[in-house]
């Protein structure tokens, strides 16, 4: 995965740049996912509650949210590794194949 995201042959500012991109993408999904974590343990955490349908009073129910959503995680970037480059017309898909 790692070279996808800094590909062999860059320049030094290149990485500097293609890291301070990842950077920047980081922080925004790690506040992202806080806001996530802070809206499913609201009740647990003694926020006041949302009404939103992942909000859970029991750590267990959090604990399996986060499994399943780990898991949806790493199969969207697998998809999105294995789109690189293509588009509908040239073998991309939206499809999901299981074997």
């Amino acid at each position: 995965m790692i070279t996808h995201l800094i590909p062999m042959g860059q320049s030094k500012e290149e990485i500097r740049e293609t890291y301070a991109v990842f950077a920047r993408r980081h922080g925004i999904a790690a506040k992202a996912f806080a806001d996530q974590v802070k809206e499913m343990a609201g009740p647990i955490l003694l926020h006041e509650e949302d009404g939103s349908e992942v909000a859970t009073e029991r750590t267990e129910d959090l604990i399996a949210m986060s499994a399943v959503i780990g898991g949806f995680a790493r199969l969207l970037a697998e998809k999105l590794l294995l789109l690189e480059g293509k588009t509908l017309e040239n073998g991309g898909e939206i499809e999901t194949h299981h074997a």
